[in-house]
């Protein structure tokens, strides 16, 4: 805000020396303001200090300082005129005059629009109406008293500096529980382990169970450590070794028990964890059972002990007897076994039949040979059976037949025959024969197979009528248990019929009996 006061200077009177001190005049009445302004006369002693004008609103041009005139006596303030909108050129200065006396304060008189050459500094006025617009900076005059708190600014202005941080306030009431759930804070440390609680009630006892009596998971076999055989072997211990697994389940007094075994061994020479030794042409059980807390495979009595008494083909029963039973649907002995399981202890593993001519067990499938190579299953499982087959071959040239209406093994051989054992009627065998013949001129020849003998056929034969030479065809098959032989037979009405084995000299072989079952 820029606050102006004027000094009202009188022309000298003519006549009167400059410098001559003049009195006071009186107050003249206010003159109306002029529009142009005059030139400057020369300074006159300072008037008393008029009343604040209003604030220019446009500011002036900063006239020379011109040089400082002699005081001049103060003349009466006269009344303030209208403010000048024309700044007037400043006039050069005069000498300054005496000091005159301080004039009364005159009275404030209208804002000039025109900022005039600054004066004398006069007494401080009152605060004028702030001013719209800025005008040019003047010289910093003298530091005046301190105004009155402002009004409020509307504008915010520069941001100070920081203060110190003050107290914490007290806590504020708890805010209304957030919708939406802030992140996850980081995992505390894991808390000590708490104290074991009491131990609760026992819980109710649960229904019995399914007991898992199947599968057993052993094989009887002729070969250590082989389950399933393929090459020809005579064996005199027979062997219960584990094949899909290695439980077997055994009657413990209650229930069957899935009991963890090895490999055992039955020799065919013992008599101390069997009946009797084993004999040449006969048939066993054999049954797996705890003695103690060893799992054992222990002989049954031959199939023909008992009262009454059985066959190769049959089982006797009763005392002394290899006769089974059911005990939860297990196959079991019915019988106490001496040296071996109490009834129903024993759990059925399968059957073997020893071999004719020795206390041994056979595994062969068959083979080409004068007379054709016997096949012979000694060894029968009650549990995960297995497939297998082969051929029986004749390999002689040819041979002759001439009795009349009589069945006879082929060849008149008994190697031309497939033996093998069951213990249960559970699987079919079957059996088929091939052969080369040639009928007479008086009669026809047939082929066929004969189970357990050679006198008659079972099945279907093949036929050549007279004088022909022929591929004869015949089929069989057999659903049995115990110890059978499936022989290749032959028949001739009349005459003379010829068989081949061979068409010459290393030739192929024409004639053989495949067949196929289950052990």
């Amino acid at each position: 805000m820029i606050t102006s006061g004027f000094t009202i200077l009188r022309p000298t009177a003519p006549g009167v020396a400059p410098g001559t001190v003049l009195p006071a005049g009186p107050q003249g009445p206010a003159g109306a303001a002029s529009t142009v302004p005059g030139p400057a006369g020369p300074t006159g002693p300072q008037g008393a200090a008029g009343p604040i004008g209003a604030a220019s609103t446009v500011p002036g041009p900063q006239g020379p300082i011109g040089p400082t005139g002699a005081t001049g006596a103060v003349g009466a303030a006269g009344a303030t005129g209208a403010a000048s909108t024309v700044a007037g050129p400043t006039g050069p200065v005069g000498p300054a005059g005496p000091t005159g006396p301080q004039g009364a304060t005159g009275a404030t008189g209208a804002a000039s629009t025109v900022a005039g050459p600054t004066g004398p500094q006069g007494a401080t006025g009152a605060t004028g109406a702030a001013s719209t617009v800025a005008g040019p900076t003047g010289p910093v005059g003298p530091t005046g008293p301190t105004g009155a708190t402002g009004a409020a600014s509307t504008v915010a202005g520069p941001a100070g500096p920081t203060g110190a941080t003050g107290p914490a306030g007290a806590t504020g009431p708890t805010g209304a529980a957030s919708t939406v759930a802030g992140p996850t804070g980081a995992t505390g440390p894991a808390g000590a382990t708490g104290a074991t609680g009491p131990a609760g009630p026992t819980g109710a006892t649960g229904a019995a169970g399914v007991v898992n009596d199947y599968p057993m998971q052993g094989r009887l076999t002729l070969v250590s450590g082989t389950p399933e055989m393929s090459a020809a072997v005579a064996q005199g211990t027979v062997y219960y070794t584990p094949a899909t697994g290695r439980y077997v389940s055994l009657w413990n007094g209650s229930d069957f028990a899935a009991t963890a075994f090895a490999e055992v061994g039955q020799a065919l020479s013992d008599a101390t964890k069997s009946p009797a030794a084993a004999v040449a042409g006969a048939v066993y059980d054999l049954f797996g059972w705890l003695d103690g807390s060893a799992v054992r495979v222990t002989r049954g009595p031959a199939w023909t002990a008992g009262a009454p008494v059985g066959s190769n083909t049959a089982r006797g029963s009763g005392a002394g007897s290899t006769a089974l039973t059911r005990v939860n649907g297990v196959l079991v002995n019915a019988v106490t076994i001496t040296n071996g399981p109490a009834a129903g202890y024993g759990t059925y593993l399968g059957t073997i039949a020893t071999d004719a001519g020795a206390a041994t067990v056979s595994f062969n499938t068959g083979t080409a040979a004068a007379g054709g190579g016997a096949a012979i299953i000694g060894v029968w499982n009650n549990f995960n059976r297995v497939s297998t087959g082969g051929a029986v071959r004749d390999t002689t040239s040819s041979w002759t037949y001439a009795a009349a209406a009589t069945w006879r093994a082929a060849n008149g051989s008994a190697t031309a025959r497939v033996t093998f054992v069951t213990g249960q009627p559970d699987d079919v065998w079957t059996f088929s024969y091939d052969a080369i013949t040639t009928a007479s001129s008086s009669g026809y020849a047939a082929t066929g197979l004969g189970l357990d003998t050679t006198a008659a056929f079972a099945g279907t034969t093949g036929y050549s009528v007279a004088n022909s030479t022929v591929q004869t065809h015949a089929d069989a098959s057999a659903q049995v248990s115990g110890q059978h032989f499936m022989s290749a037979i032959e028949f001739t009405n009349a005459g003379t019929m010829t068989g081949f084995g061979t068409s010459g000299a290393g030739a192929s072989i024409l004639s053989g009996l495949v067949w196929s079952g289950r052990y």
